[in-house]
């Protein structure tokens, strides 16, 4: 069911960030909030015309979302060997409804890769493990990873393989919030995804000698202040 009366909703947000890298090392916070005033909302009412239950939308009071991002890489032999990368994000949301209801969840997002390169040669594996999400009047998850890929590079021309989802579908969940009227819930699995083969190959058109230019200025400006 549509809704001729929504209004335009505004959003505003506000990072914190702080980093810190050395040879083995780079680790990087991210405190994060957002506001959504007048957010448009999602839910099931009762369907006078036709019976049953059906989708409409409203300018719920507003949406927040809030949370911290930590990420950061760890080089055990201080160059692009072996790096191990991370980032885990703790995040909490809610929406107060027009009625004034408020809807509430929590997760924690993730992510690994871990990459080696050698020479011409190099390989990166991903892997995260999926977690729920507000997304209208549902919670869904997001896209499962479990991926490889390798690569060659000979001068120009740069080859690639790679698989995804190793031994396992695609896979996607999704649940109607506590507070539906409607309790519903799917879970797709596409297997025609398991294991999928990709093999590429590239070539750099660019041309042009790369020059380097160290300019020495007598004047300085003040670093850029970050809010």
């Amino acid at each position: 069911m549509e809704n001729p009366y929504l209004k335009a909703s505004q959003r505003f947000g506000n990072n914190l960030i702080y980093s810190y890298n050395n040879k083995y090392f780079d680790f990087n916070t991210n405190l994060f909030y957002w506001y959504n005033n007048h957010a448009v909302n999602q839910y099931y009412v009762l369907d006078g015309t036709f019976g049953g239950y059906a989708l409409t939308y409203e300018n719920a009071r507003n949406a927040q979302q809030y949370g911290i991002q930590l990420s950061g890489s760890y080089k055990p032999f201080g160059n692009s060997l072996l790096v191990i990368k991370a980032s885990l994000t703790p995040t909490a949301e809610t929406v107060k409804t027009g009625s004034g209801i408020l809807i509430r969840n929590s997760y924690l997002g993730n992510n690994i890769v871990v990459s080696s390169e050698y020479k011409s040669f190099s390989i990166q594996y991903m892997l995260n493990i999926p977690v729920y999400s507000l997304d209208g009047a549902f919670l869904k998850t997001n896209e499962n990873q479990n991926h490889v890929f390798a690569n060659y590079k000979q001068k120009d021309w740069t080859f690639t393989a790679g698989m995804y989802w190793i031994g396992t579908p695609s896979d996607y969940k999704t649940k109607s919030l506590p507070e539906s009227l409607v309790n519903y819930s799917r879970h797709n699995q596409i297997w025609d995804n398991k294991s999928m083969l990709v093999l590429g190959i590239s070539y750099d058109f660019s041309k042009g000698k790369k020059n380097e230019i160290n300019r020495n200025l007598n004047n300085s400006t003040a670093p850029a202040a970050t809010f």
